[in-house]
């Protein structure tokens, strides 16, 4: 899927992947149901030392979109994960944590909760162990 969807760009360098329009083509062209584009279109980050409070201080501008397109909804939703502060450097202040507190933000506001597997469908945890407890000898 990979090889084809890298196929797919090559031929169509001009395309914004982020248009609704080329992920529906992209959709149709690998028989998917669900593409999802991931886009950092804005990073920034300064770091300030203040010699009054003998402090530093970083100030983060960082927006992450997600793009997603259902074919089989026909729907395509933009999400957008922000932000903007300034505060005192600390670990919550590397790039890498927040990364992934916007990951989780985008995460929580996508639609798609679930990919299903095609021909698969994964086991209820209660329904096994009460399968189980029922073959227990007495």
């Amino acid at each position: 899927m990979q090889k084809a969807a890298k196929t797919y760009l090559a031929e169509h360098k001009t395309s914004r992947l982020t248009d609704e329009k080329v992920m529906a083509e992209l959709a149709a062209n690998l028989s998917a149901d669900l593409v999802v584009v991931v886009e950092l279109s804005q990073v920034r980050q300064d770091r300030m030392h203040t010699f009054w409070f003998d402090e530093t201080y970083v100030a983060s501008d960082i927006v992450l979109k997600c793009y997603a397109y259902s074919s089989l909804l026909d729907r395509f939703d933009m999400i957008k994960a922000v932000k903007y502060d300034r505060e005192s450097e600390s670990i919550d202040t590397n790039i890498d944590i927040i990364f992934k507190d916007l990951t989780e933000q985008m995460l929580v506001k996508l639609p798609y909760k679930r990919i299903p597997l095609a021909g698969f469908e994964k086991p209820d945890p209660l329904t096994t162990n009460l399968q189980q407890i029922k073959k227990l000898p007495d």
